[in-house]
């Protein structure tokens, strides 16, 4: 017979994924990965604030071992983070489920369709997308950002430029 916890110390659990110390986010997962589900990641998930990226690493670990479509989705999701723990710790969740190459080619067309976009932070959330799939024929359209009249998007594609250089082709 296995317990049961209330929702209340569930929710703890959660924000002890974001704010405690090491030892007590390890405690945390280890509980939660027991009693929790997808659903219940993804509604703490939209809690979190932007910066909050331990929170999304311990997530990515959560949805590692709930493993159902919805963690595989938010993961695919978390790929595209702004932060490069949480895109790194995102990839690996997805490698131990045995998800290589995440992203259909027709997603990748799509997300170099929106370099061209007009605003700013589109355009520069496509280039760290691009990025954190290692997407290496994207090198390309992105270095003609390089010019942009933007200079967050200018710096995004300069870094992406240089980190996708160095990906294996």
């Amino acid at each position: 017979m296995g317990v049961t916890l209330s929702i209340e110390n569930k929710n703890d659990l959660f924000r002890d994924l974001a704010r405690g110390d090491k030892e007590t986010r390890e405690y945390a997962l280890r509980v939660l990965k027991r009693h929790a589900d997808s659903k219940e990641a993804v509604q703490f998930l939209r809690k979190l604030k932007l910066n909050d990226w331990q929170g999304k690493i311990y997530v990515c670990k959560l949805f590692a071992k709930i493993s159902d479509d919805l963690a595989v989705q938010k993961l695919k999701d978390l790929l595209l983070d702004f932060n490069h723990r949480v895109r790194r710790e995102a990839e690996k969740s997805l490698k131990k489920l045995g998800i290589d190459q995440p992203f259909t080619d027709d997603e990748v067309v799509e997300l170099v369709g929106f370099l061209s976009h007009p605003s700013w932070w589109v355009k520069t959330k496509a280039i760290k997308s691009l990025e954190a799939l290692g997407e290496p024929r994207a090198i390309d359209p992105i270095s003609r950002l390089l010019l942009d009249e933007d200079e967050t998007v200018r710096h995004a594609a300069k870094e992406a430029v240089e980190s996708l250089g160095k990906v294996d082709k």
